[in-house]
């Protein structure tokens, strides 16, 4: 069974330290190493994935979901906030949330975020 991020997250504590996050794992079932989205930069990718995103980004160029399937990012800072959710091809930007450090990427086929 796929875990998501929010499978993830509910299993650890984050902490706010000045400019350091610490997460604290209450249980690991699942480790990798996340690609980075440095800001201001872009990313590709395709199909589900989870970012992390640095600095302190406000708005994001997205393009995605060209087969018209279900598409969407969630931002996480440390609470939720969907910011792109679609069943139509999408092209837009898009508000990122204040203290936004991870981005879940929902996708079938290629996506690219631009953030600024």
């Amino acid at each position: 069974m796929p875990y998501t991020l929010f499978s993830i997250l509910r299993n650890v504590d984050i902490i706010r330290s000045g400019q350091i996050d610490f997460c604290l794992f209450k249980k690991v079932k699942l480790m990798r190493t996340l690609s980075v989205l440095e800001g201001p930069g872009v990313i590709e990718g395709s199909g589900d994935d989870v970012i992390q995103v640095t600095g302190d980004p406000s708005l994001a160029t997205v393009v995605g979901n060209s087969e018209g399937r279900h598409f969407a990012i969630t931002g996480f800072n440390p609470s939720r906030s969907l910011m792109v959710n679609t069943t139509d091809p999408y092209e837009g930007k898009v508000r990122v949330e204040n203290g936004t450090f991870l981005m879940e990427i929902t996708a079938v086929g290629e996506w690219s975020i631009d953030i600024d």
